[in-house]
């Protein structure tokens, strides 16, 4: 209604300028955070940024996790745990950690109410370190 119009008119004035480029990175990129606006201010495509395949990214996540978890599992003495070294006993806590990771921050990402940025720089962390969880150990 025409009410609504001239509060909202009043409210942005002298930020028309602004508000046009906020509009318009919300469009290209299908959601407004800052960094998405300094992105799009610094000469980035940002289309579709704001939109995560989090399906995807969740299952090649999840993935890697378990073949961390697989990989670390392989390497356990046959002969039985009490048998084995202090550093032998120290990688069941490995396995056992990269199953949990491996669904607990899917998990907790789909249930807690981060921004996309947020939740793009936490898988980015999560993949990163089950692909370091799986190098690091032939270096």
């Amino acid at each position: 209604n025409s009410f609504d119009e001239e509060r909202i008119r009043h409210a942005i004035a002298g930020f028309e300028h602004d508000v046009d480029i906020n509009v318009r990175v919300l469009m290209l990129s299908g959601a407004f955070t800052s960094s998405l606006r300094r992105a799009y201010d610094s000469g980035e495509d940002i289309r579709g940024a704001g939109i995560l395949n989090l399906k995807c990214k969740v299952a090649i996540g999840i993935s890697l996790w378990l073949v961390c978890g697989c990989d670390a599992s392989t390497r356990f003495d046959r002969h039985g745990i009490l048998r084995t070294t202090i550093w032998e006993r120290l990688n069941i806590l490995s396995v056992v950690s990269c199953f949990l990771v491996a669904f607990a921050v899917p998990l907790w990402l789909r249930c807690s109410n981060h921004g996309p940025d947020w939740t793009r720089g936490t898988l980015h962390s999560w993949y990163l370190s089950s692909v370091a969880g799986l190098v690091l150990p032939f270096m």
